[in-house]
């Protein structure tokens, strides 16, 4: 069984991430906070395995307190959940984190990225170890606008195809350079696309 710890500041978002949670029965929610202080505090007192960790809240922001967690134990994975690809994902993962994905995920491969993140899983491949000539042209136009932080609707028009058409570049982009989701996808990007390591 995972032990999860959802840490969020909005009330609505928390409720929604312990009913999707429910549906999963290899997971069990030890605990739902609204800020770092917080989930430091539920991490001494229920020790989960995996902590889904918002990055804007009050008090205590969510990169602090992923060091702060990271740093007491590090057998605990925490997964950034954020509305927003900003270069504080970039510290979240410098901070510690497991992972970071953003707010729009399929709830599906949400719960697939909390149960891959369990100590227990067996580590991903490195993006960033992936070859860029792999991909075809149209994944590489895909990830562009992708690192540039366009949504799927987005580039969808951009390009002049179907969100549909969208998405499968995207699910053959992952695979070839080793991503797991889309801010994996959007940094190998960044660092081999658009030519930024920051």
């Amino acid at each position: 069984m995972i032990r999860l710890l959802v840490v969020d500041d909005h009330e609505v978002v928390r409720r929604g991430l312990l009913r999707l949670f429910t549906t999963a029965p290899d997971i069990e929610v030890v605990g739902a906070v609204g800020d770092g202080n917080a989930a430091l505090h539920a991490v001494l007192q229920h020790h989960p395995d995996v902590v889904l960790m918002d990055l804007t809240m009050p008090t205590l922001e969510g990169v602090g307190a992923t060091r702060l967690i990271v740093d007491h134990d590090p057998d605990v994975r925490v997964v950034v959940l954020t509305g927003t690809a900003d270069r504080r994902i970039e510290e979240a993962m410098a901070a510690g984190a497991h992972t970071c994905l953003l707010k729009d995920i399929d709830p599906d491969e949400l719960i697939a990225a909390v149960r891959a993140a369990a100590p227990d899983a067996p580590p991903a491949p490195p993006a960033e170890a992936r070859p860029a000539a792999a991909l075809t042209e149209r994944e590489v136009e895909t990830l562009s606008h992708l690192a540039d932080g366009h949504s799927n609707r987005q580039i969808a028009e951009r390009m002049s195809i179907s969100e549909r058409t969208v998405k499968a570049h995207l699910t053959n982009a992952y695979r070839v350079i080793g991503a797991q989701d889309r801010v994996q996808a959007a940094l190998w990007g960044r660092r081999n696309l658009l030519g930024s390591g920051s």
